[in-house]
């Protein structure tokens, strides 16, 4: 019976945290206990550098269009800041992302290791209460309960760890729809931009046009009675 019951509790370990690979033995709770606080702690190191480099890369980007009104080229200028801003957003998200996964698999362990500690605790109790029994009929009757006990509990466990999963799919189609919508108004505003400068660059154009063809007409005001022949003598 209790070769049945640990093995109850593996494979209800196994099918809350996959990712051991293995059903975990029941000396598993402290390292996996300490492999969720190094899982935080490198999480916690990629959110903070994915969201610095999304502050430097917005900075850089800010200073650059700045830079790029003051230039001949400001469309060509604009164009290559925002592709630079562009290629430092994706990497700074590529390591919030990770963070992310990392703390999802940190609360995922964690959730393991306290269910498995809860159970461990009932199988002592259990065991502690089994050894006052006085017949095997009584036993019989104990084991079957806790058999269908543990059976509800699985399948309890394994109903969370579906609406869990559930869960997470549609926060990261969330999220992920979120982030679509910010880069089209990120592209939007790029592009209004990108057509503002071309506007100024037209506007300086034409204004350079029209201070030439003045300046031409002025000189030929001025070249015009110098060029008048004198009259003849009566």
């Amino acid at each position: 019976m209790l070769a049945r019951l640990a093995f109850l509790l593996a494979a209800q370990m196994a099918a809350i945290l996959p990712v051991y690979g293995e059903p975990a033995p029941a000396d598993a709770a402290p390292a996996a206990a300490d492999e969720h606080r190094l899982l935080l702690d490198e999480a916690q190191r990629l959110k903070e550098q994915g969201k610095r480099q999304q502050q430097e890369a917005d900075a850089r980007y800010e200073q650059a269009q700045r830079e790029c009104y003051g230039k001949f080229l400001v469309s060509a200028c604009l164009d290559k800041a925002k592709k630079a801003h562009v290629e430092a957003v994706r990497e700074a998200r590529q390591l919030e992302a990770r963070a992310a996964e990392l703390q999802r698999d940190a609360a995922r362990r964690e959730h393991a290791v306290k269910d498995l500690e809860r159970q461990q605790r009932a199988l002592e109790k259990e065991q502690a209460a089994g050894q006052g029994r006085a017949t095997t009929e009584e036993r019989a009757q104990e084991d079957a309960r806790q058999d269908a006990e543990r059976q509800r509990r699985l399948q309890e466990g394994e109903a969370r760890a579906a609406q869990q999963a559930a869960e997470r799919s549609r926060l990261d189609a969330e999220r992920t729809r979120a982030r679509q919508e910010k880069e089209a108004k990120a592209r939007q505003r790029a592009e209004a931009a990108r057509r503002q400068a071309e506007e100024i660059d037209r506007r300086k154009a034409e204004k350079q046009r029209k201070q030439a063809e003045k300046a031409a007409k002025q000189g030929e005001k001025q070249a015009g009675p110098a060029a008048e022949p004198a009259p003849p003598p009566p």
